[in-house]
């Protein structure tokens, strides 16, 4: 369900409120001298929409999507876990979904590796990003269970963030939300620019994080 709030100024409507994606800009629709001509371009624009809530449907229904945790038709973007690797997907452009945008997080060695998978593909369809991302599923095995953040112990921090920062050390199961990890290095360890470097907490690895990510 989708609504809209009109108001007339100006001689025309103007579109003042959506609840569609949020990098669609319908208060450009112009300024229809009637209220029948200003819901009927919106109206138009929903259509042009299809297929971008198609692949969100297609995403949330084939994938573990971790965020957003509560998900709204404003939303352009999706979080997905595939074992210990979160694959970001923005749709920078909501009427060309060929606009995306795809960042992985994991440890580098991983995201190494599923970059190249990711950028090296052949035969995967239109190169729809649901496509591309669909046939990544299948080369990562592993446990499902999430890993909690090491340091607050839990899955989703105040912001609803999952921990998206990996220790580097191969042996360090352990991963961090921006936020904790953030804060554990400020208050411990030293601080340069907006990076802040340290030690692991769970295993004394250096470890460091931009906290303008």
């Amino acid at each position: 369900k989708f609504d809209m709030t009109f108001a007339f100024k100006d001689n025309g409507w103007i579109l003042t409120a959506h609840n569609l994606p949020n990098r669609i800009n319908l208060l450009e629709i112009g300024k229809p001298t009637t209220l029948k001509r200003a819901v009927d371009c919106c109206d138009m624009a929903i259509e042009n929409l299809e297929e971008f809530f198609e692949l969100l449907e297609s995403i949330d229904a084939n994938f573990e999507v971790v965020e957003p945790k509560i998900k709204s038709s404003k939303d352009n973007w999706r979080i997905i876990r595939f074992y210990r690797i979160y694959v970001k997907i923005e749709l920078q452009n909501p009427l060309n979904v060929k606009d995306a945008t795809v960042t992985f997080y994991g440890k580098s060695a991983e995201v190494q590796k599923i970059t190249e998978l990711y950028n090296n593909q052949q035969g995967c369809g239109d190169d729809n990003v649901y496509s591309k991302i669909h046939h990544l599923k299948y080369e990562f095995e592993g446990s499902n269970e999430k890993s909690d953040c090491g340091i607050c112990l839990e899955f989703y921090d105040d912001l609803d963030h999952c921990p998206l920062i990996f220790c580097e050390n191969t042996a360090c199961p352990q991963a961090y939300h921006l936020s904790c990890l953030s804060h554990h290095l400020k208050v411990s360890n030293l601080k340069i620019l907006n990076v802040a470097v340290g030690q692991c907490p769970y295993c004394n690895f250096k470890i460091q994080v931009n906290s303008k990510k």
